[in-house]
């Protein structure tokens, strides 16, 4: 990076170099250090090599792992290194990589060599700069002696909610506690400020100006659906799993979302949402490394099944074959439904196709253990989260004539896109807590406390002022359509009172009726 992009005085202020040498020397010294920016996650050296450069932390959060665990943090102002590798020129047993997104100056081995022999009043900085990065080594041995509640507690300090920035493991290894305790110092902290119960909490924060409703035949909907699952393809086939399943209510969204659905449709839907819930939660399952492969396998048969991929369908294991197959039954199903369209059947695949693909995104974030921008994530979760595809499966409650022109779908695409975004919004604040119970951070809440340093509370009441300005926005939108009566737009209130249906009831059914969350 161009070094005129910083300012080499900083360096002297971080280090506390004052009164050692001249900031015109220190100028100089910009000649030969760079700067280096990168984002969480990023591996600065693998363990195994030579460690060949000195770097000190602008901001950010840099971690020393050995074997895997992380054992030593970095912060701003700290020198971060391996001294005894950089001196010897030996391999290193460490590897340094970034917590989150950070900015360090960069010094090579080779080029500190010329700034001694080019500047040579920064012999005496060398050797304080030494003796600082060795009294720092001592001083954190000292530190990992005290209690690990002590030591977090420092931490806190100088990096505000520190216990979820780190992944579990991460945090587990460096206080030297179990992975459960981690999740026990989390819910403590989450708690606080927020009421005995954070689903309690968030049910007193979220309310809407419109009701829910009830499919009349939501209990023999949900009863048919499982046991397609069950009884036909035996992709939901444990007992104990299906007895959680029914527990927790999953194959009765789709009742409370669809309340007033012709029955064979809507009981096409609550298939298709006990397929979609068995993979979400088969992905949780699955350890990391493999929740990535588990979606490509299945999107990558669904576009060969469609015509949209050549080739062959790919090879499937004999589990995951007997999703697909379920699938294929029912994408069959929806070809051959009287009084759905063509056009119907394309807007539902087009949906169904974005969700596939930004969960199989979300898989390889969560592989990898690394986490979107705020931007990115703002841009997926509408569509991995399946709020989406909920919006737009609005487009099976008409009848098939309806779509004969595109006029409804794009006059009402601005209340799809402020109903997904109210619906991912209550989601994300539903289910914070128990995804970080799970150490599950794909989470608008979990992202800025990571990104931006908040604490939950303070995430939580961030979300919640968004979610206020969307729902005016959605709000302002209603009133237009409701006060500008028209005949001729019976269907557009149509579709406004049927979007309204599923932001209600998703929350409620979050909220009341559901244990997904508890």
């Amino acid at each position: 990076m161009n070094t005129a992009q910083w300012n080499p005085l900083k360096v002297k202020s971080l280090l506390g170099l004052q009164g050692m040498a001249e900031d015109s020397a220190f100028v100089k010294l910009g000649n030969y250090i760079s700067i280096r920016e990168v984002s969480s996650q990023t591996i600065i050296r693998h363990a195994g090599t030579v460690e060949t450069e000195s770097h000190v932390l602008e901001k950010g959060l840099i971690g020393m792992f050995r074997n895997g665990k992380l054992i030593r943090l970095f912060f701003e102002g700290d020198m971060f290194l391996d001294f005894d590798s950089y001196r010897e020129q030996i391999p290193s047993r460490f590897e340094f990589r970034a917590l989150m997104n950070s900015c360090f100056t960069v010094l090579t081995y080779e080029d500190e060599k010329l700034v001694l022999q080019d500047l040579p009043e920064f012999r005496v900085v060398s050797e304080y700069l030494i003796s600082k990065v060795r009294n720092s080594n001592e001083q954190w041995v000292a530190f990992s002696q005290l209690p690990y509640e002590d030591r977090l507690r420092e931490l806190e300090l100088k990096v505000p909610n520190l216990r979820f920035v780190l992944k579990i493991k991460e945090l587990a290894s460096l206080l030297g506690i179990s992975n459960r305790s981690v999740t026990r110092l989390r819910s403590k902290e989450s708690h606080q400020g927020g009421g005995e119960n954070w689903k309690d909490s968030i049910t007193q924060e979220i309310g809407y100006p419109f009701k829910h409703s009830r499919h009349d035949q939501a209990d023999q909907l949900e009863a048919l659906a499982i046991s397609w699952a069950c009884d036909f393809h035996s992709f939901l086939c444990e007992p104990e799993e299906v007895k959680r399943f029914q527990k927790a209510k999953l194959g009765l969204l789709s009742t409370y979302l669809y309340p007033e659905i012709d029955f064979h449709k809507g009981l096409w839907i609550t298939k298709l949402y006990v397929w979609l819930f068995f993979l979400d939660d088969k992905t949780d399952q699955l350890i990391p490394g493999s929740k990535e492969r588990f979606w490509k396998l299945i999107l990558d048969w669904v576009l060969v099944f469609w015509g949209k991929e050549r080739g062959n369908p790919p090879f499937l294991p004999s589990k995951i074959a007997s999703i697909a197959n379920a699938f294929q039954d029912l994408w069959m199903e929806l070809e051959q439904m009287e009084q759905v369209s063509k056009v119907q059947v394309e807007l539902i695949q087009t949906e169904v196709q974005a969700h596939l693909h930004y969960s199989w995104i979300e898989a390889g974030f969560r592989d990898r253990g690394v986490y979107p921008s705020l931007e990115d994530y703002l841009e997926y979760k509408p569509y991995f989260s399946g709020a989406k595809l909920a919006v737009s499966l609005t487009c099976l409650e008409f009848e098939d004539q309806v779509f004969e022109s595109d006029s409804l779908w794009k006059e009402t695409a601005s209340l799809r896109d402020l109903g997904a975004k109210l619906i991912f919004l209550d989601n994300d604040l539903i289910s914070y807590k128990k995804e970080q119970a799970i150490g599950d951070h794909m989470n608008y809440l979990a992202l800025l406390v990571m990104h931006n340093s908040l604490s939950p509370l303070e995430a939580k009441e961030k979300v919640l002022a968004i979610r206020t300005s969307v729902l005016q926005d959605f709000m302002a939108e209603n009133k237009r359509w409701m006060e500008d009566f028209n005949p001729e737009n019976h269907l557009i209130l149509q579709k406004l009172k049927y979007i309204k249906f599923k932001i209600a009831a998703s929350a409620f059914w979050s909220l009341k009726i559901s244990n997904r969350y508890d």
